[in-house]
């Protein structure tokens, strides 16, 4: 008896995870991926990741547990070290669950605020070219999924990149999102070089928030970072308009 029950467990899960999991399997199988670029073209240049978050600070926490803070760190370590097998050079803001402010500043909002002052000024302060933010988003809507790049419209460098990431990341997700405004964002403005913020997907929802911790999807939605940053680096602009777009 439970044998059968376990038995019946394991082809109940099975079929619902295949169905958590197919939009981007899709996406692969259709050869829906934007085409990778030269990825020769990173050697050399020197990135800034920020892994949002860290420490006392969790971002957000979904219904399951799941925080923010765990699921930007791993995504940008396998972003670092795939940007560093291909020459680039890749500074990280964190490597460790750990914020940014001193133990001056325990409390919100002053730690918050000391936090996001050290993440914008370090990209200048390393040599930094270019500044990728990773985040998770959510919403009170939890049918919303998909990758959501924030940007200073303003900026031309800074928008083309977010044009390429927006482009590849829709396709990983099978999502038609664009670009949004979000020029008054500590991230996106105080750097004082091309930034992007990469919400790389929605904890609010229950069916991305398992592909987000799944090592697989990782791997893919940094493959597509890490393309969308060598066509940066290459010159290209979007193939898509509404890509390069903030709405």
């Amino acid at each position: 008896m439970i044998f059968r029950r376990a038995l019946f467990s394991v082809l109940l899960i099975l079929p619902l995870s295949l169905v958590a999991f197919l939009p981007w399997m899709q996406g692969v199988q259709a050869g829906t991926l934007a085409t990778a670029p030269s990825l020769a073209a990173l050697k050399g240049h020197h990135i800034l990741l920020d892994p949002g978050h860290g420490g006392w600070d969790p971002g957000f926490v979904n219904r399951d547990g799941v925080q923010e803070k765990t699921i930007n760190l791993q995504i940008a370590l396998l972003l670092a070290e795939m940007l560093r097998k291909n020459g680039a050079t890749v500074t990280l803001t964190r490597t460790s669950d750990r914020s940014l402010s001193t133990p001056s500043h325990p409390g919100f909002p002053d730690a918050k605020h000391e936090d996001l002052a050290h993440r914008a000024r370090l990209g200048k302060a390393v040599g930094a070219e270019v500044v990728l933010s990773i985040h998770q988003n959510s919403f009170s809507d939890p049918r919303v999924h998909g990758p959501q790049l924030f940007l200073d419209p303003q900026d031309p460098a800074a928008t083309r990149l977010a044009g390429l990431l927006q482009e590849r990341l829709n396709a990983v997700a099978m999502t038609q999102r664009a670009p949004i405004d979000a020029r008054r964002l500590h991230m996106v403005h105080d750097p004082g070089l091309p930034a992007v913020v990469v919400e790389t997907g929605f904890l609010s929802n229950p069916e991305e928030a398992a592909r987000l911790r799944d090592p697989n999807y990782q791997r893919a939605l940094v493959q597509a970072m890490v393309d969308s940053l060598a066509a940066y680096f290459c010159g290209e602009t979007p193939s898509d308009e509404k890509s390069a777009l903030p709405s």
